[in-house]
C-alpha cells in the first residue's frame, strides 16, 4: 500500500518526536483510540465539517494518550487532517517495525497451520528477509491449496488455484 505524502510526512514527524523506548506505547495508544474512533457514528462526528476542534479533542480525552502523542493528535485536529489518522498510524507502525528490523507476513492457507510449519516458515522468511518475521495466518479455502505470501510488499502466490489460472490461461492461448 502506498502512502501519501502527507501521511509519510506526519507519520515521520511523530516517529522522530517519540522516544525510542515510548514509540510501542504511543502506537498502542492510538491504535486503541482508532478502533473506538473508527466506529462509524462516532467517525462521522469526528470528521464532520461542523464538529469544531474543541469537540474533537474532547473525544480524545477519554483515551489518556502517551506524550508526544496528545500533541500530535492536537495537531492534525487543528490542521484538519483526521481523516489521514489511520493511514498515519499504520505508517508509524511500519516506521517503528523498520527500525525494530521486523516485518509482517501475511500467511493465506486453505486450512489451519500448525505451530511447527509456522515456525518453519518464520526461520526461512527470516533468512529469505534477514529481518525478524511476525506471522499473521488467515484462512481461505478458495485458495485450494499452498500458500500465499505477502511480505515487504511483495506477494509470493504459490496457491493450487493460482496455478490452475495460469494453466487455463495457457490451455485458451494454445
Amino acid at each position: 500500500m502506498s502512502s501519501s505524502p502527507a501521511v509519510k510526512r506526519y507519520a515521520a514527524a511523530l516517529f522522530q518526536a517519540c522516544q525510542e523506548d515510548k514509540r510501542q506505547q504511543v502506537l498502542s495508544g492510538l491504535q486503541e483510540a482508532l478502533r473506538v474512533l473508527q466506529e462509524p457514528d462516532i467517525w462521522g462526528f469526528l470528521i464532520h465539517p461542523r464538529t469544531s476542534p474543541t469537540q474533537r479533542r474532547q473525544l480524545l480525552e477519554p483515551f489518556d494518550l502517551a506524550s508526544p502523542a496528545n500533541a500530535f493528535v492536537d495537531l492534525v485536529i487543528e490542521k484538519r487532517r483526521e481523516t489521514l489518522l489511520p493511514a498515519i498510524v499504520q505508517e508509524f507502525s511500519l516506521l517503528i517495525r523498520a527500525a525494530e528490523n521486523r516485518v509482517e507476513a501475511i500467511i493465506t492457507s486453505p486450512e489451519p497451520i500448525s505451530e511447527t510449519q509456522q515456525e518453519r516458515l518464520r526461520k526461512t522468511l527470516s533468512g529469505l528477509t534477514g529481518k525478524q518475521v511476525s506471522l499473521d495466518s488467515r484462512i481461505n479455502p478458495e485458495i485450494l491449496g499452498g500458500l500465499v505470501i505477502e511480505i515487504d510488499g511483495q506477494v509470493i502466490d504459490g496457491s493450487i488455484a493460482h496455478e490452475l489460472a495460469k494453466l487455463r490461461r495457457r490451455l485458451s492461448l494454445a
